[in-house]
């Protein structure tokens, strides 16, 4: 593990209580290294909005994202405050996926920290759309907020084959 010293943290911008940061936090204690937060987010609203001009249209996104980073940093305020130096990232992209890998290449990320989603009925978390396009894409290997994250195939309920 003494070999990922530049972690990137992928936000779940819908709930509060954020494990991958966690599990970064932890890393770091032990093995040093940089942490980012990274948050892409996207509103088609926003893109909709016709009567805005386009730097009225950039205006608001600039607004969405300084709350979004004002959010992120409340977040990590105790380990902030605790001295971890953690970088914060929003960027406003259409594919979060996407921004995720185009972050981990061209900021040298080793190692990519995203929470998979619990399914109440299964024992595995789940990763949606954009999560599992992340991790199959992935350039780099991937640790969700509790265990390591492998992209490969997996049998299906139902027989067949299916991305994990």
């Amino acid at each position: 593990m003494a070999m990922y010293q530049n972690m990137l943290v992928v936000i779940d911008p819908n709930q509060d209580d954020q494990p991958a940061l966690r599990r970064a936090v932890y890393l770091h204690q032990r093995i040093g290294g940089k942490i980012k937060a990274f948050l892409p987010i996207y509103d088609f609203s926003y893109e909709m909005t016709t009567l805005l001009s386009p730097d009225e249209r950039t205006a608001m996104r600039q607004g969405v994202i300084s709350q979004r980073t004002a959010w992120i940093h409340e977040q990590a305020k105790y380990y902030l405050n605790a001295g971890v130096p953690i970088e914060i990232k929003v960027v406003w992209h259409n594919r979060p996926f996407e921004a995720i890998i185009q972050e981990v290449i061209s900021g040298g990320h080793d190692l990519v920290l995203k929470m998979a989603h619990q399914h109440d009925r299964l024992e595995a978390g789940d990763f949606y759309a954009n999560g599992l396009a992340s991790v199959t894409q992935m350039p780099k290997p991937g640790v969700d907020g509790e265990r390591p994250v492998v992209a490969g195939r997996r049998q299906g309920a139902g027989g067949g084959e299916s991305r994990q």
